[in-house]
């Protein structure tokens, strides 16, 4: 049998469809590994500022303790009852902001 032309028009319709649904398919997929590296990053993040937070609580006490966030959380609200040291932590986090900027400017020419 031979096909009509409106069969093979109908074909490329539905040909088209699937391609249409495969393409939003894998543009979901792409999403869903863009938020996947996004929470990843945000807990490397994290961890890196829990080790800070870690290493000084041993070089302050001079040893590893198990304590809990409410521990650095009452020390932080006491450090940061001080207007002068919530200051200082905007002024060292724009210097770092700025310096990781160019570093990716620098990096961005080669």
């Amino acid at each position: 049998m031979k096909m009509t032309e409106l069969e093979r028009v109908e074909e490329k319709l539905k040909k088209a469809e699937l391609e249409e649904q495969q393409a939003k398919n894998k543009k979901k997929q792409i999403k869903k590994e863009i938020n996947e590296i996004k929470k990843k990053q945000e807990t490397q993040r994290k961890i890196k500022k829990a080790e800070v937070l870690e290493r000084y609580e041993k070089d302050i006490t001079g040893k590893q303790k198990e304590t809990s966030g409410e521990v650095i959380e009452k020390f932080l609200e006491y450090v940061f009852y001080k207007e002068v040291y919530k200051e200082k932590l905007n002024e060292f986090t724009e210097e770092y902001l700025r310096e990781d900027e160019e570093e990716v400017t620098y990096e961005g020419m080669n």
